[in-house]
């Protein structure tokens, strides 16, 4: 039976490795293929770089070529952040076409502050990020410590109260 051991990486063979032009151009191609912008290519590079540190670390020479797994990783770890961020943007979509479609503009300030006050602190914390500071959701569950998904349940519940709220005061 073969021993398992943990390969120790030095800072000389990861630069090596990650200096090589096979490596960069995986990297760039799978990158430049995805991103949609300048902000995405730089967020997708530093993922990828995320990525690549995993692809050495995780590599054993005898399960096959290093370009395949480190393929595999970083398209992968790209296509789970650019899911994210289109989920994250469908559903700011939809939340913002809910409010326009609000028909007492003039007493909307009242409205909210009323329905806002039903919410516990961290649910009136999250709503007020997401619609008044126009941040996402990634950003939110970055400042709250938390994943994406418990925000988003957060979100979805504190706005089913806050209809709820309102349609009862009428």
């Amino acid at each position: 039976m073969r021993k398992s051991f943990k390969r120790r990486i030095t800072e000389t063979y990861f630069n090596i490795i990650r200096n090589q032009q096979s490596t960069i151009g995986i990297i760039n191609n799978i990158v430049f293929r995805m991103a949609n912008n300048q902000t995405e290519t730089d967020e997708f590079m530093f993922l990828a770089d995320d990525a690549f540190a995993l692809a050495v670390a995780e590599f054993d020479p005898n399960s096959g070529a290093f370009a395949t797994i480190l393929y595999h990783k970083v398209l992968n770890t790209l296509r789970h952040a650019r899911d994210t961020i289109n989920r994250t943007n469908r559903v700011q979509l939809i939340d913002s076409l809910i409010l326009d479609s609000i028909p007492d503009k003039e007493n909307l300030g009242i409205m909210i502050r009323d329905c806002l006050s039903c919410l516990d602190i961290r649910s009136r914390r999250i709503i007020v990020k997401f619609f008044f500071e126009k941040k996402n959701i990634r950003e939110i569950a970055a400042e709250e410590n938390t994943n994406y998904a418990a925000i988003f349940l957060t979100k979805r519940n504190a706005l089913s109260l806050m209809k709820t709220v309102c349609l009862a005061k009428g």
